[in-house]
């Protein structure tokens, strides 16, 4: 269609849909890992440390709903953020929370998916041959538009959801536990670190981040006002009753020592659960946890990149979508942009650990950015219609803007890579607090922390 013409895309994505995407990301193999050893280092304590991060991430979902919800527009937190503290914040936000950390995080992702497969069967794939075969496959999938997406998704959720809840129920009704395993149904010693078990809601909030990705598919929902929330709030509430059965099912099989050593937690219980036999499960439930965060990413922030560019804060090519009505160049610059770092892990995997960690100190400083979004316009815009407003606000967004700056300041083990992990976020934050800066001053030519009026109405969607 020619550039100027547009039509509305008919929304296709219910409840299910939503909720597929909402936990697309966080159930994910580099979820497993931190979650696993949070059960292993807190033992029975695992509840409270679970708990508190889940109570932490639940402020972030009331923020985005209440957002997205103002402003039902594919730019996502970009456009929340312009219309309370300008479009200098907005870029910043979005390019070091949503963009650089996800082109990381799913690296890593198809790394381990490759890695285990090759464990699993050795000399079957060249390496790194089903990290590219999975980011082509779903690549390419989405650029036949929403419909394709939410048939995988479901799919693919309902696949890894059946998997994961087997493995977890299966280890829970052994009769045969691994000595030195933890007596799950004995309560005399509760919570053997004390108050310390605090000090590893840091290591088990990286298993409840993510659920905010169905805010920019926010146009293509069926019912917004009702699913968007619902299914952010049920869809983490699910992760964390999942995860919590996970985590014990792990601790009733496994020594803590054992869980904390291996590299793959998951495939360990499962190997230790079924035997050599196993190869299948972890299979299936690798590459369905790769696929779901892949599929997730490629559907949300191409959507995002989209909104941005109809807002002119980013190239005007991201707003081209084909006849399917699929943000192509967005996915097209999403999968080379992962490409590169994906190829970079085969031989430097210890350096993009740390890369994926200060990486995802941005994210939470993009979580405190939208608490603080929620207060600015409750101040400035309360005329704003608002079809989901926080419950107990402002005390939501306070906590939630305490609690990430503290899991920020405490993210890293040892003080010297938190020197690292501090020096790789200041770096990343200042080139693009920079390139953005000279992009809002010289191509917007606008100012860079004046509000910015921002319809509270969806948008059209453009056949470029």
């Amino acid at each position: 269609m020619s550039m100027g013409k547009t039509t509305k895309v008919s929304s296709k994505l219910g409840f299910f849909s939503l909720f597929s995407v909402a936990i697309g990301l966080i159930i994910a193999q580099s979820g497993f890992v931190p979650l696993l050893q949070t059960a292993a280092i807190s033992e029975s304590g695992f509840i409270i440390a679970l708990g508190c991060a889940y109570l932490l991430a639940l402020t972030y979902v009331m923020s985005f709903s209440e957002l997205a919800l103002m402003f039902p527009r594919a730019g996502g937190l970009a456009t929340y953020t312009e219309a309370a503290i300008g479009n200098l914040p907005a870029i910043v936000a979005v390019f070091s929370a949503y963009v650089i950390p996800p082109m990381l995080g799913i690296g890593a992702e198809i790394f381990l998916l490759d890695t285990l497969m090759n464990e699993l069967y050795p000399g079957a794939f060249s390496p790194l041959f089903l990290g590219y075969m999975t980011l082509a496959t779903f690549a390419i999938m989405n650029c036949f538009g929403i419909d394709m997406f939410a048939r995988l998704q479901s799919l693919i959720v309902i696949v890894m959801i059946l998997a994961i809840s087997f493995l977890a129920y299966s280890a829970l009704t052994t009769t045969t536990p691994v000595e030195g395993s933890l007596n799950i149904t004995d309560f005399s010693n509760f919570n053997p670190m004390g108050l310390g078990v605090f000090s590893v809601i840091a290591l088990s909030i990286w298993c409840m981040v993510g659920a905010e990705f169905v805010c920019p598919l926010v146009e293509e929902a069926e019912k917004p006002n009702r699913d968007i929330p619902k299914s952010m709030l049920i869809g983490l509430s699910f992760i964390f009753v999942l995860y919590l059965i996970l985590g014990y099912s792990a601790l009733h099989v496994l020594p803590a020592q054992q869980i904390l050593e291996s590299t793959a937690p998951h495939a360990l219980l499962a190997k230790t659960v079924f035997g050599e036999g196993s190869s299948a499960l972890i299979a299936a439930i690798a590459i369905t946890a790769c696929a779901s965060s892949v599929n997730a990413v490629m559907a949300s922030i191409p959507h995002m990149l989209y909104g941005m560019a109809k807002n002119r804060q980013v190239f005007p090519q991201f707003k081209k979508l084909n006849k399917y009505g699929a943000p192509w160049v967005g996915i097209l610059f999403l999968s080379l942009s992962i490409s590169v770092p994906l190829a970079f892990m085969q031989s430097e995997i210890d350096s993009i650990m740390l890369l994926l960690i200060a990486a995802s100190v941005s994210w939470f400083i993009a979580y405190i950015i939208a608490h603080i979004n929620v207060i600015v316009l409750r101040c400035r815009k309360p005329e704003i219609s608002r079809p989901f407003k926080t419950p107990f606000y402002p005390l939501p967004q306070v906590l939630g803007i305490v609690g990430f700056a503290y899991i920020a300041i405490n993210c890293s083990p040892t003080p010297e890579m938190s020197l690292q992990v501090y020096s790789i976020t200041g770096t990343l934050l200042l080139l693009i607090t920079v390139i953005g800066a000279l992009w809002v001053k010289f191509h917007m030519k606008e100012e860079f922390f004046k509000p910015v009026s921002v319809p509270t109405t969806s948008s059209s969607v453009s056949h470029d």
